[in-house]
């Protein structure tokens, strides 16, 4: 949680949000498209759904990190996204 606030505040959101587009939506749209090749996932507009799970992902750290109780953060935040994804 610290780490994530130094980062935040040492490089701005913005800049952390590049470095996370950067390194995450690559594999998150190669992910999705081989699910939905595969059978696995349901068609979709890949690029569309891959900016909507990278935020999903984004918001969910934030939560995590801002959580008194982290671990039940994560364990709720897990829940919720394997049921969007579902």
């Amino acid at each position: 949680r610290a780490l994530l606030r130094q980062v935040i505040g040492v490089l701005g959101w913005g800049r952390v949000r590049e470095i996370d587009e950067e390194m995450s939506l690559p594999l998150i749209r190669a992910t999705l498209t081989a699910a939905i090749e595969a059978g696995e996932a349901k068609p979709v507009p890949v690029a569309a759904a891959a900016e909507i799970l990278f935020s999903v992902y984004c918001n969910a750290v934030l939560v995590i990190a801002d959580a008194p109780d982290p671990a039940q953060a994560a364990t709720d935040s897990e829940a919720v996204i394997f049921t969007l994804l579902n």
